[in-house]
């Protein structure tokens, strides 16, 4: 913004936001390759757990249920 430092690429810019009605609100993150696929891989990761939970879950209410 005033010249100095680096410049932000925004080639690898994510827009984090929420969205409720027609209003919006949201900022871009930056970041570079490696850290998108390791923070996809987390995040892939994360949902595989919380599948494996909900099965389970599953699995118990279906067992009381039986």
């Amino acid at each position: 913004m005033t010249g100095k430092g680096e410049m932000v690429n925004s080639k690898y810019a994510m827009n984090i936001g929420t969205q409720q009605g027609n209003n919006y609100t949201g900022d871009n993150v930056y970041a570079a390759p490696t850290e998108l696929i390791n923070l996809l891989s987390s995040q892939q990761a994360t949902i595989s757990k919380q599948t494996d939970q909900i099965d389970r879950l599953i699995a118990i209410i279906e067992s009381k249920i039986k």
